[in-house]
């Protein structure tokens, strides 16, 4: 039998759900994090970056309609997350294994808008997760991200290398 799924996460008052037009904003986001990572990468996480920069723009078309597919299709499970300036966004999805971050960028990454909205969304979600003993997993997209999430997301744990590149992360439920 099968694991049941996670409870779809809650709202968060002040963080606004993205509009149908969010999404190819979000999409250009994330080829821009692909740029800034490439800045602020080495070796393979480098590599790894300016493939999916290139894959991206190559790709553009195709992986604008998908996005708005999957952003769609995920509507049920997943809750997206925005700062009220609309200039970051946080995905989390329920899953069998918990709940999934993903999705995590923002207008002009290096600014701290991302980390505005994680101070903003993180800790209400936490109460919720610990509350219903849900275990939260992410990947960050290098060690210095991992070190700054794990600061900043108490019991937050790197449980080793993600693929294609980052860490992959994991929060147990805190009692």
């Amino acid at each position: 039998m099968s694991k049941p799924r996670a409870p779809r996460p809650h709202e968060i008052v002040g963080s606004p759900a993205p509009r149908a037009w969010d999404v190819a904003r979000i999409f250009g986001w994330t080829i821009r994090g692909f740029g800034h990572s490439i800045r602020k990468a080495r070796g393979l996480a480098c590599a790894t970056a300016v493939m999916l920069l290139v894959g991206s723009i190559v790709l553009a078309p195709l992986l604008l309609i998908a996005s708005y597919l999957v952003h769609g299709l995920r509507r049920r499970r997943s809750r997206y997350y925005m700062t009220p300036e609309r200039d970051a966004v946080l995905a989390i999805t329920a899953t069998q294994d918990g709940w999934h971050a993903d999705d995590h960028v923002s207008a002009r990454p290096g600014t701290g808008r991302g980390q505005a909205l994680r101070a903003a969304v993180i800790p209400p979600l936490l109460k919720i997760a610990d509350a219903q003993q849900i275990t939260l997993h992410l990947t960050a997209a290098d060690g210095h991200l991992a070190q700054r999430y794990s600061e900043e997301i108490p019991g937050l744990s790197d449980r080793g290398p993600a693929r294609p590149r980052g860490r992959q992360m994991r929060r147990e439920p805190q009692f």
